[in-house]
C-alpha cells in the first residue's frame, strides 16, 4: 500500500535520545577525522611538510580544538581572528 505521495509504505523505527546521541557522536568524530587526514595529505603533498612537521600540526590544531571544547574561545572568534589578521572568509572563497 503507498501513501499520499504514492511511495511504498515501510515500517519507521523510532530512534531514542540515547541512539541519536551516539550517532552524532559518532559522525561528529568522523567529520573531525576526515578533516585532520585530509588536511595531511594537502601539507604533505602539496607544502612538502615532512613528518615531524605534521607532527607539530597535529598538535596546534588538538590544542585549538581543546580550547574551544574548554569555551577558552567560540568558533565566532575563530572565524572574525582569521578574518583579521590573515585576511580569510571562507564565505567569499
Amino acid at each position: 500500500m503507498n501513501n499520499k505521495y504514492g511511495i511504498p509504505k515501510v515500517k519507521v523505527s523510532r530512534i531514542s535520545a540515547e541512539d541519536l546521541l551516539r550517532i552524532r557522536e559518532e559522525e561528529a568524530q568522523r567529520a573531525f577525522a576526515q578533516q585532520l587526514y585530509l588536511s595531511i595529505i594537502v601539507l604533505h603533498d602539496k607544502f612538502d611538510y615532512d613528518k615531524g612537521d605534521l607532527k607539530k600540526y597535529l598538535s596546534e590544531m588538538l590544542k585549538q580544538y581543546d580550547s574551544m571544547d574548554k569555551n577558552f574561545c567560540s568558533m565566532d572568534d575563530v572565524v572574525e581572528t582569521v578574518k583579521s589578521e590573515i585576511g580569510i572568509d571562507l564565505r567569499t572563497i
